[in-house]
């Protein structure tokens, strides 16, 4: 038996290939008139066994159950609501342990649905609209060809895949990865768009063995030929390849204030089929990686490639970059950030090009990293206000240097008081040691370096909420 992961990769290889056959139409709701009566909510049905729902009303699950899959089948039908009121659904079978097909205004909460393999969905959602699945407990979903699913905080084991979906709201999920689960293990949306990706808290399980060792999640979460997304506010770690990765077009999408930690490869990456325009990555903290965005592009495998690279009108700033992993003396991984449309050593390129009026500004980079290689470097604007490394000769942007690495211990607490070990004795003793107020917001990032080139080290904070560097310039606190 083939694995989920295979074959929801073979799904999008089809898909690749027909997609514009995919259209989309979202139902609209009239709202009541003011003149209506009022009417009280049918009496709940209570629900012992495994069964179809095929009529309108209010179902409560009375027991747990334990069944071949499909257990509840919910088709044809609208104005649903499916309260599990806590009870366990447990499938032993294939198909879907909860499953909606061709069905609106369908609402599932309550639920705790598991498998006894890992190989498909505790709930799979097809072709229909307004579905709302709250506050559940489920072993990998599956939604497609459907508009207006929103998922919310719910605690997925597995994955949450989504293909040819639009208007979906996925937030404030715990999505825990398989420890072998090889290929996406938090969020998956192939062919849609106006989606957004709010707030969920993915764990990919991986390791952090290096060379990599490919348990876990490949990445945290994927889009692949998606328009008009938000990703905002997530917080992905523990995968070995990226934190968030895109693959074929990706256009008007927001990447914003998200935190990733411990990805095997990059914090934000695009490698197959790669073209962005119109986009802004924005205000993400990236730790415990190689590169915070690493772009280039390669053929999907038995997907024909575009005609052109397609790389403009976007925008990569306010991010911040800490800790990266130690350096390979190889070019592809040593930069802060890599963006390469042509070959770096050739400056060819597989296809065509069409690349201009990319923005780099207000970076936070490692100073002790090589800074962003970019080519061709005629396709980017430097927005100034980049904190990095040494860039190589002919970069379209240039770098302030700032000192990440302090000479002596110091602590940063509650976003503004600063105690800092001056005679480097290991014990706080003022004077000589210090301690002043410097900074004053929640979430402020501290830093050191020597501002006004004195030859002393002074603090700062960058502040992530508007992109602002505060630096104490002549170190008086």
């Amino acid at each position: 038996m083939r694995s989920r992961k295979s074959r929801f990769a073979s799904l999008l290889v089809v898909l690749m290939t027909s997609l514009s056959t995919l259209a989309f139409q979202v139902p609209t709701t009239s709202l009541p008139s003011s003149k209506s009566s009022q009417r009280s909510d049918p009496a709940p049905i209570g629900i012992s066994s495994c069964q179809n729902i095929a009529s309108p009303g209010n179902y409560v699950l009375l027991q747990d159950l334990t069944a071949p899959s499909p257990c509840i089948i919910i088709r044809n039908v609208a104005n649903v609501n499916l309260d599990c009121s806590g009870h366990v659904i447990f499938s032993t079978g294939g198909a879907p342990t909860i499953s909606v097909t061709n069905s609106t205004n369908v609402a599932i909460s309550g639920c705790t649905a598991h498998r006894s393999a890992e190989d498909g969905y505790a709930l799979e959602i097809l072709t229909s609209s307004s579905v709302n699945v709250t506050n559940n407990d489920l072993e990998a979903v599956h939604v497609e060809n459907d508009t207006n699913v929103q998922v919310l905080s719910n605690r997925v084991l597995g994955a949450y895949y989504q293909v040819s979906t639009s208007g979906a709201i996925v937030e404030n999920n715990d999505i825990v990865a398989y420890q072998d689960q090889g290929g996406c293990g938090g969020v998956c949306s192939a062919f849609g768009d106006h989606n957004q990706f709010l707030g969920n808290r993915i764990d990919g399980k991986w390791n952090g063995q290096l060379p990599v060792v490919r348990l876990g999640a490949d990445d945290g979460i994927v889009l692949n030929s998606e328009h008009d997304d938000i990703v905002y506010g997530n917080v992905i770690q523990n995968v070995w390849d990226a934190g968030i990765e895109t693959a074929g077009s990706i256009s008007n999408t927001l990447i914003q204030n998200n935190q990733i930690q411990n990805a095997g490869l990059a914090g934000i990456g695009a490698y197959y089929d790669t073209g962005w325009n119109n986009n802004i990555v924005s205000g993400n903290q990236i730790r415990d990686t190689f590169v915070s965005v690493y772009i280039f592009f390669a053929s999907y495998p038995g997907v024909p490639d575009p005609p052109t690279i397609v790389f403009q009108n976007n925008r990569i700033e306010n991010n911040v970059f800490t800790s990266p992993k130690f350096l390979l003396g190889t070019t592809s991984y040593d930069n802060s950030i890599n963006i390469f449309l042509v070959d770096p050593v050739t400056g060819v390129a597989a296809i065509p090009v069409v690349a201009n009026n990319n923005t780099i500004t207000n970076n936070f980079l490692p100073t002790y990293q090589p800074g962003p290689l970019l080519l061709p470097s005629s396709a980017f604007v430097d927005g100034g206000g980049n904190h990095c490394g040494q860039v190589r000769a002919g970069s379209p942007i240039s770098c302030n240097s700032v000192s990440m690495m302090p000479s002596n211990a110091g602590i940063f607490r509650s976003g503004f008081l600063w105690l800092l070990d001056a005679d480097g004795n290991r014990q706080f003793n003022a004077p000589p040691d210090k301690i002043y107020a410097f900074g004053g917001i929640a979430g402020d990032i501290p830093l050191t370096g020597d501002w006004n080139g004195s030859g002393t080290t002074k603090v700062g904070v960058y502040r992530s909420s508007n992109g602002l560097f505060i630096l104490d310039y002549d170190g008086d606190g």
